[in-house]
């Protein structure tokens, strides 16, 4: 897992050069957002050719500043709740941390813990 998450980050991280940005359309948004500085880099270069996207604040999800409900995937939790957990929010929380980017989120914040 740890190389997994280390590889995801290299390549977010070495992608510094926008001639070099290789992403379907719809994930543009997420990616600028995610890394301000190449946001910033395209805000000042009069030849880029991503501007429509750069004013599109979207999260993947594990962004430490992102806000619920403006993530990449909603959870959708179908059927009862009780049993599980209090709230219907919880349970789609739950689904969130376990075993969506919110689990990413916890292991990449983690990693920055250990070093």
């Amino acid at each position: 897992m740890k190389h997994l998450l280390f590889g995801f980050l290299v390549t977010v991280c070495v992608c510094d050069n926008l001639s070099s940005i290789n992403l379907p359309v719809k994930h543009l948004p997420y990616f600028f957002t995610a890394n301000p500085e190449i946001e910033n880099q395209c805000k000042s270069d009069s030849k880029c050719l991503y501007k429509e996207y750069l004013f599109k604040k979207k999260y993947w999800g594990y962004e430490i500043d992102h806000q619920w409900g403006k993530q990449y995937s909603i959870p959708e939790c179908p059927g009862d709740h009780k049993g599980w957990v209090k709230t219907k929010f919880d349970q789609k929380n739950t689904f969130y941390t376990q075993g969506d980017f919110g689990f990413i989120k916890q292991q990449v914040y983690r990693s920055f813990e250990i070093l």
